[in-house]
């Protein structure tokens, strides 16, 4: 089971995939309205862990999985998993 959602961004995918990979990129993903914060992030994607804070206390892990087999610039270059 799992979300999934996509849309169109007018910009290179290279562009698109400098932005996501800069570090603050899930600052800038996070909707401001949401009560979660950044408890940590890695410097980047090739680390690629993401941990958020929820109302209670609790946590969201999320791993980023680099996939080295597929291009950089390729729209399926990477899986996202929670925990």
């Amino acid at each position: 089971m799992g979300i999934e959602y996509s849309s169109v961004v007018e910009a290179t995918r290279d562009d698109v995939f400098d932005w996501h990979a800069k570090r603050g990129a899930i600052h800038r993903l996070l909707p401001p309205w949401q009560p979660m914060s950044v408890v940590s992030e890695a410097d980047s994607l090739a680390d690629g862990r993401a941990v958020l804070g929820l109302p209670g206390g609790l946590r969201w892990i999320a791993d980023h999985q680099p996939t080295p087999t597929i291009p950089r610039h390729a729209s399926s270059m990477h899986s996202d998993t929670t925990a």
